[in-house]
This record gives C-alpha cells, structure tokens and sequence, in this order.
C-alpha cells in the first residue's frame, strides 16, 4: 500500500513538473528578448570570387571569401526575432569598392540568404605613372683661346656633394663641349689649368643654378708672353760674305746659337735660318782668323763683325754679314 502511495507521489509531480516545463518552453519561444542562432549564407551569383565584409545592424561581424557561383555560409548570428539590415561591402571585378544592403526578416530560425551579384563592370584603362628623377644635361662648353693646347681639370660640385670631374685636352684655338647629367639645383663649376714651363694652376670658375638643360661657356684667355717666351715664331737667315782676299773659317753667331763654315774669298756661303726667334733685339757675329793679320801683327787675334737685328712680332728677315780686308 505504501508502495502505491509513493507512486503516485512521483506520477503527480511529473506531472506538474512538465507542465512547467511546457509553459517556461512556451514563454522563451514567444519572448520575441531572447536571441536565437541564425545561419546567414551568401548566394555569389558572379562569375568571380568575392572577399566581403559582413555587417548585421550596423555591427560589423567579420570577413570572408565567397568564390564564383556559389552559396557559403558565413556565420550563425544570434537575433532576436524581426526585421534585421544586412550590409555586405566588398570590391567588383575593377577593384572598386561596392556595398549591398539587405532587410531580413529574422523568424523561426530559418537559414537568412543574401544574394550577391555585382555584375561585370568595363574597367576603366589604369593610368601607369613611371617615376622618373629630373636628371637635366648640363654642357660646358670651354673655349681656349690660347695659342698652346692645354690638358684641363673640369669639375661641377653641388653642396657638399663630391661632385664630377673630367680631364680633357683642348688644343690652341679651338673649344670643346663637356656634358654632364644632374640634378636640379645650385652648382659650382670649376676649370683648372697650367700653362706649360709653369708650376702655377689657373682657376675660373662659376656659380650657376640648373632648373631644366643648360649650356654655359668657359674661357681660356691667351697670354702673350707665353707665345713670345716660349713658342716665338721668328726667323733670320744668314748668309756670310767674305771679302777678303784670303779664304777663311768664319764663326757665325746668331744670339746663343753657333755656326761655323768655310768661306772662299770673294764669295758668300749661306749658314742657315735660325729660327722661333722671340720678338725684339738679336745679335748677329761673325769673327774669323786673318792670315794676314798674323803676318803684320804676330798675334793669332779674331777679326770682328757684329749686327743687331730687330725682329717684330713672328717676323722673318735675311741678313747678310761681311768680313773686310786687314788694312
């Protein structure tokens, strides 16, 4: 009897207990408050593929790769029941960026799918912009204007920067045209020389700006008295006339230069041209033995003869000197 008591304790109270749980089951479905899990798929109707961003009420969920013509499921996201605003924001064939808007309507826990179909967009062509430093030609044209060809040091240093450096020979009375390829901007072009039989380094220079190509000109004056020191172009030529009744060794000088020759009596003799002779003075001597002198004095002692020549400017002249009779 007891045994059957207890049973039916237990029959009511499972009774009682189910009814309860029917009821708090009842309540949750209907309690529009409580946030069910959703599957959100996306239908890719593209013929490409996708990388996308998904955001649900303005929330953004996260990000996933849809490939063409396909359906994936992205996330199941907890809603409450209603009208909810799905965003996807991704990029079209072009790469520009698109975004698509959906209202869903969240309801008895039914998959929510999102159609995607951006379509095939005629791209636009890219505009392909190449970099390029503004290197610009600068040219030194140098000029030398001296009458000797001269090797010389060309040097173009912007700032502190250590520049460039050319050498090149120039010949007399000629130009050349160095070029150089920089950048914009403030530069110092040095020309540097020396002219020969000098220890000396002449300097030019100039200070210039370079915004686009540009051509200068550098100028190697002419020195005058390196022409007549060092590369005269006068000439004398001597000729020697014996006068006197004997025939004789005739020594010729023309400043430090020396000739000697036989002379017959009565007759000339040309010695040679002396020449790169500077302009001005020079001294023309002959001297010779007299036999005659010998026999009426006893003394080997030179006879005599001197002239002075003045030459002009790369002038040439003929001199005829004499020697006379012992008297």
């Amino acid at each position: 009897m007891l045994k059957k008591y207890h049973l039916v304790i237990l029959f009511v109270f499972a009774v009682f207990a189910l009814a309860s749980l029917n009821m708090t089951y009842a309540t949750y479905v209907n309690n529009k408050d409580i946030k069910l899990p959703y599957p959100v798929y996306v239908n890719n109707q593209d013929n490409y593929s996708h990388f996308l961003t998904l955001c649900v009420d303005g929330k953004e969920s996260l990000a996933a790769s849809v490939p063409g013509q396909s359906r994936k499921l992205i996330v199941y996201y907890y809603l409450k029941e209603g009208n909810h605003t799905f965003k996807l924001l991704t990029r079209d064939n072009c790469g520009f960026s698109k975004y698509v808007s959906y209202n869903k309507n969240a309801m008895d826990r039914k998959s929510i799918i999102l159609p995607l179909n951006i379509g095939m967009n005629k791209c636009p062509l890219k505009k392909i912009i190449v970099w390029k430093k503004q290197i610009f030609d600068l040219k030194v044209n140098i000029v030398n204007k001296d009458s000797t060809g001269l090797s010389v040091t060309l040097h173009a240093k912007k700032n502190s920067s250590p520049g460039f450096t050319k050498y090149i020979y120039i010949p007399s009375s000629s130009n050349k045209t160095v070029p150089f390829q920089v950048k914009a901007g403030n530069y110092s072009v040095s020309l540097m020389w020396s002219y020969p039989y000098e220890a000396m380094v002449t300097r030019s220079e100039k200070q210039i700006e370079v915004e686009n190509n540009t051509e200068i000109e550098m100028n190697i004056p002419r020195v005058i008295r390196h022409v007549e020191a060092y590369n005269p172009e006068g000439k004398i030529s001597v000729i020697v006339e014996n006068k006197d009744n004997n025939n004789l060794w005739v020594d010729l000088y023309v400043d430090d230069y020396a000739e000697t020759r036989y002379v017959p009596s009565r007759q000339k003799v040309f010695y040679g041209e002396f020449t790169h002779l500077g302009q001005g003075q020079h001294t023309i001597k002959i001297r010779w033995l007299d036999p005659d002198t010998y026999r009426h004095t006893f003394k080997d002692s030179f006879s005599e003869e001197v002239e002075t020549v003045t030459l002009g400017k790369n002038e040439s002249r003929q001199v005829t000197i004499s020697t006379y009779l012992f008297q």
